[in-house]
């Protein structure tokens, strides 16, 4: 049921995304998920523990992002060691 406070989306559309997962993002889509895990994203988030890789990663995703079709993206990060990229 749509109320005044909710919205909708036509299908199934994933609108969330995570910036570790922003530079494979078209790769592996006939993959199940496990294996695209353990295939992209777990090596890729691996490399995020370098801060120099992760300032440099978050600031292409954040580039394209705001320039993209999505308007008003929302970043956030709950891990302490990424904070401080600030």
């Amino acid at each position: 049921m749509i109320t005044r406070t909710s919205s909708s989306s036509r299908g199934l559309t994933d609108l969330h995304m995570h910036a570790p997962q922003f530079s494979f993002r078209p790769s592996g889509l006939d993959m199940e998920l496990l294996d695209w895990l353990n295939t992209y994203t777990f090596p890729e988030e691996s490399k995020y523990a370098d801060l120099t890789y992760a300032k440099t990663a978050y600031g292409h995703f954040v580039h394209d992002i705001l320039r993209g079709p999505t308007p008003g993206p929302v970043c956030s990060a709950r891990c302490t060691s990424t904070r401080r990229l600030r």
